[in-house]
């Protein structure tokens, strides 16, 4: 599973920064090594590329639009029992085997889903 955020349209145009880059690449290398690879996002929809270049759609990859965090990278920073216990209900209803958290900011923003 991939747990990432990304806020990147601005003013109609998608502008793509290093983290997005290095989550698109280990997407690809995921898939390449034949792991099955769930997407877990919040924001914007940034993977026409990846899913054209895996056309027919494949059933290892899957995307799912959670948004737990907002632009400012809000929402899920609060260690609140609450948000900790539907997030990790959440994560056993998927049972992943591992999780990759691609996060930006101070790294604190993922606080109650990791």
């Amino acid at each position: 599973m991939v747990l990432a955020a990304h806020h990147v349209l601005h003013n109609g145009r998608c502008l793509l920064g290093g983290a997005e880059k290095y989550l698109l690449e280990s997407i690809r290398a995921l898939l390449a090594a034949g792991a099955d690879v769930h997407v877990a996002y919040s924001g914007d929809w940034i993977y026409d590329d990846l899913t054209a270049a895996h056309e027919p759609p494949q059933p290892s990859l899957t995307f799912e639009r959670v948004n737990w965090l907002d632009a400012h990278l809000r929402g899920d920073r609060r260690l609140r029992p609450g948000l900790i216990a539907r997030r990790w209900a959440w994560f056993r209803r998927r049972r992943p085997d591992a999780v990759l958290v691609v996060q930006l900011g101070h790294g604190g923003a993922f606080g109650a889903s990791i």
